[in-house]
C-alpha cells in the first residue's frame, strides 16, 4: 500500500495469493486506522474446508486466516482465527489505565478459559488468576529496584528466585 505495508504475496510455485488488510475503522471512531485488520493465507491443498475472513478479497480455495477487532482506544479487543472452516475467538479486556485485565481464550469442547491480570497500585503486574474463581496461576512475590521479578510462585507451588546483575539487569542465575 502507500505506506509500504505488504498487502498481497503470491507464491511463485502454486500461484496462490495471501492477503493482508489494514485500516478498517471501528464504527464511530478511527481506532482501526493504521492497524492490521485481517490476513488470509494462500490456498492450501492440505486444508479440507474454507474460511471466510472479513474485509479480505481473496476468497477462492481453502485458506486459514485471522481478523482483528479494536476497541475505541485502538487496543485489540478480539482476534478471530479460522482454520479448516472453524473460527476460534480470543477476547481482550482492559482496565481504566489501559492495561490488559482479562484474556478469554477460545472454547475447547464448549469450555473457555479466561486469565485475569492483576496489577499493583504502581501499575506493575502482580499476579495472574483464573477469572472464574480467582485461583492463582502466577504471582510475583518480590521485584528489584528496576521492577524485574526476582521471586515468583506458580499455581503448583513452585517458587523461583532469580538473581540479576544490578547494573545490567541481566539474569545471572535462578533457583527453583
Amino acid at each position: 500500500d502507500v505506506l509500504g505495508r505488504m498487502t498481497t504475496k503470491t507464491d511463485s510455485v502454486t500461484g496462490g495469493t495471501a492477503e493482508w488488510v489494514y485500516d478498517v475503522a471501528v464504527p464511530g471512531s478511527n481506532a482501526g486506522i493504521g492497524k492490521l485488520s485481517a490476513m488470509i493465507s494462500a490456498p492450501d491443498p492440505n486444508m479440507k474446508l474454507p474460511c471466510t475472513i472479513p474485509n479480505t478479497t481473496q476468497t477462492s480455495g481453502n485458506r486459514a486466516g485471522r481478523s482483528y477487532t479494536y476497541n475505541s482506544f485502538g487496543d485489540v479487543a478480539q482476534v478471530d482465527e479460522c482454520i479448516e472452516g472453524e473460527t476460534f475467538t480470543t477476547k481482550y479486556t482492559y482496565n481504566q489505565l489501559g492495561q490488559q485485565s482479562v484474556v478469554t481464550y477460545p472454547a475447547v469442547e464448549g469450555t473457555s478459559f479466561a486469565a485475569q491480570y492483576n496489577y499493583t497500585s504502581l501499575g506493575f503486574l502482580h499476579s495472574v488468576t483464573d477469572a472464574s474463581d480467582n485461583s492463582l496461576y502466577w504471582a510475583a512475590k518480590q521485584t528489584n529496584a528496576a521492577g524485574q521479578v526476582t521471586d515468583e510462585v506458580t499455581r503448583n507451588g513452585v517458587e523461583t528466585v532469580s538473581a540479576r546483575n544490578n547494573p545490567t539487569g541481566w539474569l545471572t542465575g535462578s533457583t527453583t
